[in-house]
């Protein structure tokens, strides 16, 4: 009797353990799908138009160096372009995202004699022209930091398009536009790129060619 009894209890601690294992299995797989349903899918994608101006104009340029809050005005020159850069963000997640930094920087190729290539990997090196400061405006709300409040909601399931208009200097063969963005949720750019322990911003780029016409090449 007694040695039935233990049998009996061994089988139950038994079915105990495989369905406490098979529990924690189920959670588990039901967290992972959670978390990807409601994590931030971001995708950016890049596009552009040129438009030739009737009459260059010079001005100073204001840039925003690596790490600086403040743009930097450069010397006058002259610009014969305008550039309409448009980056198109579709969250493929469930849930909102609240977009607090987006920045862009326009490059264009070198002139012949100052060609390079680079030592790592071998890509070609270029001149960067623009380099915008946060794309994301301010947005003061009374009572709380602008940057706790400055950002776009990017609904699920909806692209949206964020525009970026400014002048450039004549453009050599090639113009590429790089973007980047982070997941931050505080206002960040231009000053930091991340915070500490945070990713690092995400990028895309795109590259186009030049015609004799001044129209870009490689457009979709």
């Amino acid at each position: 009797m007694v040695v039935a009894t233990l049998e009996l209890l061994q089988a139950v601690a038994a079915a105990v353990q495989v369905a406490a294992v098979v529990a924690a299995g189920a959670w588990a797989v039901f967290k992972v799908r959670e978390y990807r349903e409601r994590k931030n899918l971001i995708q950016l994608d890049i596009d552009a138009h040129i438009y030739p101006l009737s009459t260059p104009i010079t001005v100073a340029p204001r840039t925003w160096k690596k790490g600086d809050e403040r743009p930097t005005i450069a010397d006058p020159r002259a610009h014969p372009y305008a550039l309409e850069v448009l980056l198109r963000f579709s969250n493929n997640g469930r849930t909102r995202f609240r977009l607090f930094n987006a920045q862009i920087g326009v490059s264009t190729m070198r002139p012949a004699d100052e060609t390079q290539f680079d030592e790592e990997d071998g890509h070609l090196h270029l001149t960067r022209v623009v380099t915008s400061g946060n794309i994301v405006p301010p947005f003061p709300v009374r009572g709380k930091p602008p940057e706790e409040t400055s950002f776009y909601y990017i609904e699920p399931g909806i692209e949206q398009t964020i525009t970026y208009l400014t002048l450039i200097p004549e453009p050599r063969e090639l113009l590429q536009v790089v973007a980047e963005f982070s997941f931050a949720q505080l206002r960040i750019f231009p000053k930091q790129r991340r915070l500490p322990g945070g990713p690092y911003p995400h990028t895309a780029a795109r590259t186009y060619g030049i015609n004799t016409q001044g129209e870009l090449i490689g457009r979709d």
